[in-house]
């Protein structure tokens, strides 16, 4: 018999993470504290990813810009959360994969 590609328990925890999502959804379509939540965040991901479209060659702000790519990729890698226990790990420790490089224009 063939090993499965993924083990049982891989799936069975991606199954019961889908079921908090699904429950945090409704939680937070019946809360209007929550989904303002939910608003803010998708908007600190907007800034985010404008300022790192900004076209500079300071060294400098090349930094920053690094940084918030990392923030925006730690909200992004949470899943913007809901049910997501790396949520909580994922925006505290400010880390996470870095998606997109960094790309400079010329002036």
């Amino acid at each position: 018999m063939a090993k499965p590609l993924i083990p049982e328990n891989l799936i069975s925890l991606h199954h019961g993470e889908e079921l908090l999502r699904g429950k945090s959804i409704e939680a937070i379509q019946a809360n209007a504290k929550l989904r303002l939540h939910m608003e803010i965040v998708e908007c600190a991901m907007d800034v985010l990813d404008s300022f790192r479209s900004y076209p500079t060659d300071d060294e400098d702000l090349k930094v920053i810009q690094v940084l918030g790519m990392r923030q925006f990729n730690a909200f992004a890698s949470a899943d913007l959360g809901p049910g997501r226990y790396s949520l909580i790990t994922g925006v505290r420790s400010g880390y996470g994969p870095v998606w997109t490089s960094l790309q400079t224009r010329s002036a």
